[in-house]
């Protein structure tokens, strides 16, 4: 990503929808952590809006590719961060309750290598909550702008994760009520190319309609607590390291 994506990701995760909505179906994820003393390890931490929510009691460490990245979210106050690449992590074997990779593992060339590092890190019992975009179908000029590789399907995300060893106690879609019409701009945008070049959708401003697409990702959020969704823009799996 370049020096300009990651400054409107800076501006924005704080108040646009989707970062905040895709916070809150996560954490609800390891909600039963929330008040526990856990060591984390937030792999691909970006800008530092994700490490900024996460509750008091954790003590997270951040890693990024990106020392762009890395300085934004340092500049939030958040000391315990490492320039390396997922494929690579500069952390201890089994030294982590718990580990987040949010749009992470699509960035990765090698996404096996990703989820084996993922693996490596955590404790025996230790938890992964990961995302990646839904469907290659939907591939265009977002996921260039963000440097993705790939965006997957639910059943070979799940081998990826397996593939690496972990159990995976459920993989879901989720942004699914949005998903027709976003899909739809996804879409056509494969067919038109922006005078501008190539950008992220998070650079769009959506203004009074941030709040009500906000309240759309809370319904998932708590319909994700009983059921697996069918169709998503998004992926967001949970496993654990036996």
């Amino acid at each position: 990503m370049n020096l300009a994506e990651y400054q409107t990701m800076f501006e924005a995760e704080q108040r646009h929808f989707w970062f905040r909505g895709t916070r809150r179906v996560v954490f609800d994820q390891v909600r039963d952590l929330v008040d526990r003393p856990v060591q984390v390890a937030d792999i691909g931490c970006g800008t530092g809006g994700t490490i900024s929510q996460m509750p008091a009691k954790w003590t997270v460490t951040g890693i990024d590719v990106s020392l762009d990245a890395l300085r934004f979210t340092s500049s939030r106050g958040h000391r315990r961060l490492a320039l390396a690449s997922g494929e690579r992590l500069p952390l201890r074997s089994a030294s982590f309750d718990l580990a987040f990779a949010l749009d992470v593992i699509e960035h990765c060339a090698d996404d096996g290598a990703a989820a084996a590092e993922l693996f490596r890190i955590l404790k025996p019992g230790g938890r992964l909550v990961t995302t990646v975009p839904a469907y290659q179908l939907l591939f265009g000029p977002h996921d260039r702008a963000l440097h993705h590789h790939r965006r997957y399907r639910r059943g070979q995300f799940r081998s990826v994760l397996v593939g690496a060893g972990f159990e995976v106690e459920r993989a879901s879609y989720f942004n699914t009520v949005l998903f027709p019409p976003s899909a739809a701009v996804r879409l056509a945008q494969r067919f038109t190319r922006p005078s501008n070049g190539d950008t992220s959708s998070v650079s769009v401003a959506i203004g009074p309609l941030n709040e009500l697409f906000a309240k759309v990702f809370d319904a998932e959020r708590l319909a994700l607590r009983g059921v697996d969704l069918p169709f998503g823009l998004s992926i967001l799996a949970v496993a654990h390291k036996r």
